[in-house]
C-alpha cells in the first residue's frame, strides 16, 4: 500500500466483523482482534490467499507492536496534495 494512499492510521482493538465490503482484516489467527486500522484515501486493490483480489478503503491488522507501527506510519503519511511516495507491502491473508 503506498504511503500516499493512506489517509490515517490508529492503534485500537476492533471487535466484530466489519460492516461493508471495503474493509479487509489481516490477522494471523482468525480469533485475533485487529489492533491497527489503516484508513485509505480511495480503494486500493489487495491480493490475498490464492490470488484473490479485493478493493479496500480500510485495512485492519493485528501486529505485535501496534504503537511502533502507528508511530512509524504517521511519520511517513503523505499529504493528499502530494503525488508520489514510498510504499509499504501488506499481504492480505483473508
Amino acid at each position: 500500500i503506498p504511503y500516499r494512499a493512506m489517509a490515517g492510521v490508529e492503534a485500537t482493538a476492533v471487535e466484530g466483523e466489519p460492516a461493508g465490503g471495503s474493509v479487509v482484516s489481516i490477522t494471523p489467527v482468525t480469533l485475533d482482534v485487529p489492533n491497527v486500522i489503516l484508513r485509505l484515501r480511495e480503494p486500493v486493490e489487495l491480493t490475498g490467499l490464492f490470488g484473490i483480489r479485493k478493493a479496500a478503503t480500510e485495512v485492519r491488522l493485528y501486529v505485535d507492536e501496534p504503537r511502533a507501527l502507528v508511530d512509524h506510519l504517521k511519520k511517513h503519511l503523505v499529504p493528499a496534495h502530494i503525488g508520489l511516495g514510498a510504499s509499504v507491502q501488506v499481504q492480505a491473508s483473508a
